[in-house]
């Protein structure tokens, strides 16, 4: 091997550590009010227009954030099929879920140096019950 061969590969493994640290966050939007078509959730005129949406569509790596804009959102999915006080919200791992949103924000992800959102922008996840509780922007 030669001292240059060395330092490509030296260079390649480094890259390869540090580039994978340096990716932002993907994030998907959901506005209940969007327009835009498609509708797959990379903007805000193209949001899915559910929660369960973008959460069903989620690809397997890469989305880290869902901004879910001002509005009341409610789950459709049936845990117990027949039983309509069984729908819920299926969750998956490895995602931030946030609302408080106007629906125009820019898309620079949220850490803990970094929020976007505006007070004044509810977002309301409504499962129907009469007990309620707010997490990260999110009423429950």
């Amino acid at each position: 091997m030669t001292i240059t061969s060395i330092l490509r590969n030296a260079i390649l493994l480094l890259c390869w550590a540090v580039v994978p640290s340096l990716a932002q966050p993907a994030i998907r939007f959901v506005d209940k009010d969007a327009t835009g078509t498609p509708i797959d959730g990379t903007t805000w005129s193209r949001a899915y227009r559910t929660l369960q949406a973008a959460l069903d569509n989620v690809p397997p790596s890469g989305t880290t954030q869902i901004w879910v804009a001002e509005g009341t959102y409610r789950p459709s999915k049936q845990a117990v099929t027949g039983v309509p006080r069984s729908v819920t919200f299926t969750m998956k791992n490895a995602l931030e879920i946030y609302g408080g949103f106007a629906g125009t924000e820019a898309l620079t992800p949220i850490s803990p140096t970094n929020d976007p959102r505006t007070p004044g922008h509810e977002t309301i996840l409504d499962g129907g019950f009469a007990m309620d509780c707010e997490w990260d922007g999110l009423q429950v």
